[in-house]
């Protein structure tokens, strides 16, 4: 009879991946004279000819989603003794959750987007954003990459030099660390306008007033109005 204590499964890759695992097996600390083999559903109670068509433990199966693999001795007759059980748990199978939906802010010259996601599994790497004039057919793209994180954390990029009094579409594409994706909505972000004057909401005034010889020192203030540019 094996247990975890006499037997060692290798996986590869061993790192979080989106596609198969390469499972192989070997004793430690033991010896023996029958066959380790391994296999992906449980060997209890297999017949003389499945369990001697087994994969060699060395060898190894390939298996393409999570799941429990055993590794049992067989002797020649396809006799078995207790299985000892390992699992195959790094196949990203579900891409990045958005969970707060894309967002914008505009100043007179940028764009901010921010959007709250997760990753449950691999973690989420990396975030492209994407903007453009609405009136244009290209879109800019920029790239920000992070430490791969499961938790819901927001994140947030900035695009400046852009034209005030506009309107901008805008989405995002989160990547997890195996590189499944999800892509956000397409949202409107408008640029600030600077408040356009008139006659009516400034007064100049003028030093000295009169008719002068020299030079006339000219001052302006806002009227009936309140503004937070300068």
């Amino acid at each position: 009879d094996l247990t975890s204590a006499n037997v060692k499964f290798t996986y590869n890759p061993s790192g979080w991946t989106n596609g198969s695992v390469k499972v192989t097996a070997a004793l430690k600390d033991m010896t023996s004279s029958y066959t380790l083999k391994i296999v992906d559903s449980n060997p209890l109670g297999a017949s003389k000819s499945t369990a001697l068509g087994w994969a060699n433990a060395s060898t190894g199966i390939t298996v393409s989603t999570n799941k429990a693999v055993y590794a049992v001795l067989v002797d020649s007759e396809g006799q078995t003794g207790a299985a000892t059980t390992g699992g195959v748990t790094n196949i990203d199978t579900a891409p990045p959750t958005i969970n707060e939906a894309l967002s914008g802010t505009g100043t007179t010259n940028s764009i901010t987007l921010s959007m709250s996601v997760s990753d449950s599994q691999s973690g989420v790497k990396t975030i492209k954003w994407y903007y453009k004039l609405s009136t244009d057919s290209s879109y800019t793209e920029a790239t920000d990459n992070y430490i791969e994180t499961t938790s819901k954390t927001t994140r947030v990029h900035t695009f400046t030099g852009l034209t005030q009094g506009k309107t901008y579409n805008a989405y995002a594409v989160v990547y997890d660390a195996v590189g499944r994706e999800t892509r956000s909505s397409t949202i409107n972000v408008n640029t600030e306008k600077v408040t356009d004057l008139t006659s009516a909401n400034v007064k100049f005034t003028y030093n000295p007033s009169g008719w002068t010889s020299g030079s006339v020192k000219v001052t302006a203030a806002l009227k009936d109005m309140t503004s937070s540019y300068t």
